[in-house]
This record gives structure tokens, sequence and C-alpha cells, in this order.
């Protein structure tokens, strides 16, 4: 027994504390499980009513639905599973991370306390569970990741998945026999494997970005740049077929930022100051000299048809109207973090859908100015930790776009704080990853050993003092 335990089961249980791949397996399955549509994984030649969309996606109401959602929550639990087995070997490491960081362990808290007025108290309990396994999966993965060298994992992490969806969404869309010119210059939008097309652009605006960002890396070999590169382009032209107008103007915007970050990072931190002042500058000057040939209202009329949308942006400042009048009913602690089951019970605030098409109003929605305020201390956090980070480490420039990409989207979409929501995961992982130090589970390691210490006072003579200077371990 001894010869096994020291030749097989020791040896694994080194390698499962201290590899650090094993840490990405949890985010990858995350990432491509709660990206897919189980209905049209399920059913890829008989599902055209999910796939095809007029302009205003409204979901449709499948037969088949129930069974597919229970198949992806059954396949997501051996995945939680396995995310809290890899956590059992790095114990130490996550709850120093949490004791660093409580406001997480807050947030989930403030989040269950939807179970005293909510109509679904055990959706609340769930909700806020994904919540805090979402975060358990951020920090395993920073873990093994968070140190310079290493933010390529990142970006391959997400992107490959990610590529994976859309070429199968594009396999399938070849089975339907559909002419790709006349689709494109239809009203007619595209839904993948995604189920819809509003989630089939967001995942390729994230797509575009890790794509992106393994492009500008110094670590990348010619050979990954040249399948980046065609993956950008299959993404490209999926958001096309999505007919996603917030997607195309979030991929300029991915663009555009990540190559003004590019040329910043080649200066020194003054100098970055003055090149960022000389952009506002101008942007205020632009803007200013526009305004001389045109009204506010036309500007607005101007931006959204430049992303196909009239004035109500698709309906959506309908819905936003349904949600303030909500949020004006309960505005301190919310209706509950239960998908919103509550809150549409009554009818005059019921929509279609199941969200109101904007990440802000919908936290607020779901918890109040309480949870908006708790949201929004991270992402001040965020931007404080970034700053700082960059003018240390110039290559970190990326891991900003994640929280650029999460305030675009939630204007129209919802996504902040929302459960399996691949753009919160992927702005959680870029949180720890800037966050995380391991030198967090030194604070863990002092508590759990004050005992010990203070017993050791009292036998000085017998165990001796620690030597000035000498750290304590951590792991």
């Amino acid at each position: 027994m001894r010869r096994i335990r020291s030749g097989l089961i020791e040896p694994f249980l080194h390698w499962l504390r201290e590899s650090a791949w094993i840490c990405a397996v949890p985010l990858l399955l995350l990432l491509g499980i709660t990206a897919t549509d189980f209905l049209i994984l399920t059913n890829v030649s008989d599902a055209s009513r999910s796939l095809f969309f007029e302009e205003l996606p409204v979901p449709y109401n499948d037969s088949r639905r129930d069974a597919a959602e229970t198949l992806k929550a059954d396949t997501l639990q051996y995945v939680y599973l396995l995310l809290l087995f890899l956590c059992a070997f790095r114990w130490r490491k996550i709850v120093g991370y949490l004791m660093e960081w409580p406001h997480l362990v807050l947030i989930v808290a403030y989040l269950l306390v939807g179970v005293l007025y909510s109509m679904d108290p055990v959706k609340v309990v769930t909700n806020s569970i994904l919540i805090f396994i979402g975060f358990l999966a951020a920090i395993l993965f920073a873990t093994a990741y968070s140190s310079p060298g290493r933010y390529d994992g990142f970006f391959h992490v997400v992107f490959w998945p990610l590529v994976l969806l859309h070429l199968a969404s594009l396999f399938i869309l070849n089975l339907y026999d559909v002419d790709l010119l006349s689709f494109l210059a239809s009203t007619q939008r595209y839904g993948g494997l995604a189920g819809n097309p509003n989630s089939l652009g967001s995942t390729a605006v994230l797509g575009v970005w890790a794509g992106a960002s393994i492009l500008l890396s110094a670590h990348s070999s010619r050979a990954v740049r040249v399948l980046a590169l065609l993956g950008l382009l299959l993404l490209f032209f999926n958001t096309a077929l999505s007919g996603s107008g917030t997607s195309t103007a979030a991929i300029l915007l991915v663009l555009f930022a990540l190559a003004w970050l590019r040329i910043l990072a080649a200066f020194q931190p003054k100098i970055r100051l003055i090149l960022n002042g000389s952009l506002i500058l101008i942007a205020v000057f632009v803007f200013m000299y526009g305004m001389l040939f045109t009204t506010p209202a036309e500007l607005y009329l101007s931006i959204t048809g430049s992303m196909g949308k009239d004035a109500t942006l698709s309906g959506r400042t309908e819905l936003w109207a349904i949600a303030s009048d909500a949020i004006n009913l309960k505005p301190w602690l919310g209706w509950g973090f239960d998908s919103h089951q509550s809150v549409m019970a009554e009818r005059t605030f019921s929509v279609r859908f199941n969200h109101y098409h904007n990440g802000f109003l919908d936290t607020v929605v779901a918890g109040g100015v309480v949870l908006l305020a708790l949201v929004g201390y991270n992402l001040v956090r965020f931007c404080q930790v970034f700053l700082r980070t960059f003018r240390k480490d110039a290559n970190a420039f990326p891991l900003l776009l994640p929280l650029l990409i999460l305030l675009a989207l939630n204007m129209s979409e919802y996504s902040l704080l929302r459960p399996n929501s691949q753009l919160w995961l992927v702005y959680m992982i870029s949180f720890t990853m800037l966050t995380y130090s391991p030198a967090v589970s030194v604070s863990l390691q002092f508590s759990l050993g004050s005992k010990e210490r203070k017993s050791r006072r009292f036998s000085g003579a017998r165990s001796g003092r620690r030597k000035r200077g000498e750290k304590l371990r951590w792991g």
C-alpha cells in the first residue's frame, strides 16, 4: 500500500494541486455548454423556428424545450462537481482570495435575502449558487494563470470554444439549404447553435476580443496566428448572419480599443496620460462640431439607424419603460433574484421576453439599488486595479476589454450578474486575473496558525522562536 500511495496516489494529488491546465477545464466546459442551445444541439435538422428569426427575435415556444433544458442542466451538474472537486485541492488560495475580496461573498449573501420576498425562493437559491460557482471558476482559473506570462491562456480558453460554437452554427446553416447572399440581404436573422441572434452576436464579440488578443500577443506562433485569423473571419461572418447591430458596434469598439491600448502600451505612463487626454479633446471637439449641424434627436436617429434599428431600438425603449415602473414600485431591494419570475407574475410588468433588455435595469429590478451599488463597487475596483497593473505590466492591456464589452452590451442586453452568462463569467475571470496574488492565501495561513503560534510562545525553550525574516508557507 505504501508503494502504491507513494508511486501513484501522491503524484496524482500533487498534479491536481499544481497543474495549471486542469484549472482551465471547468472554464472551457462552462463556456461551451452555457453558450449552446441544447434544443438545437439535439434537433439540428428540425429546429428551423428556433434558428431563424425576423427583425425582433421573439422566442418560439417549442414543446421539446423543457426536455432540452433539463438535459443541459444535468450536463452542467457534472461540470459543477468537477469544479468543486478541483477547488478542494486549492481551497486555501480560494478562501484567501475571498477574504481579500469579501464583497463577492457579500453579493451572494445579499442575493439570498431574496428568498424572504420572492415568489420562487428555490429559484433565488439556485441562481445565487450559480453566481457563486461562477466566482469559484474564475478564482480557480486565476490561481493558475494570473501571472503575466500566462495571460495567453485566458485568451485561448475563451477563443476556441466560441470558435467551435460558430463553426457548428455554420455547419447547421448548410443543412437548411439557405442562399447566403439572399439571407444577408433580407431582414432575417440567424441564431445558430446559440439559439438566438443576440446570443450568437455576443459570443462573437467575446471571440473577436480573444482572437485579436492572440494575434497581438508576442507569445503566439505563426501557426496559432493563422488559425486565430481564420477564426476571426468566421466570427465576422456569423455576426453578419445574426443581424445584430449591437454586436457589430461592440466589435468595432473592441478592435479600436485594442489598437489604442496597444499603442499606449508602447509608452511610459506619463505619455499615456497625455495621449488619452488628447484623444478625449479630439472626441469632444468632433462631437461639438457635429452638434453645430444637427440636433441631438437627429444625432440619436443617425446612430440607431447605422445600427439597423429604429428610434425605439427594436422595441427596447418600451421594455425599459416597463422596467422603470417595476423599479419605482420596489426600488431598494428589488423583486428577488428569481429570473424575474416575481416581477413578471404581475401582468403590468410582464413582457414577451425573460428580461428587459438592459443589464443595469434588470439588475435593479432583481435586487434593487443595493444590488446595483454592490455590482458598481466591483466595477470601480476593477478599474482601479487595472490602472495599477497596466502601469507595471504593459502586456495586461487586453484584460480591460471584458469590462468595456460588459458595459456596452448591457445597454441593450442582459448579462450583468446573470447566472450562466458567458460575458459575465469572462468579466469575472478578467477581474480575478487582475486581483489574484499568491500572497492573499498568506493571511489565511496566519489565521489558521495563530493558535499554534500562541502555544509556541509558552513553550519557547522546546520549540524556539521563528527566525527573523522567515516566511510562512502557503498552498
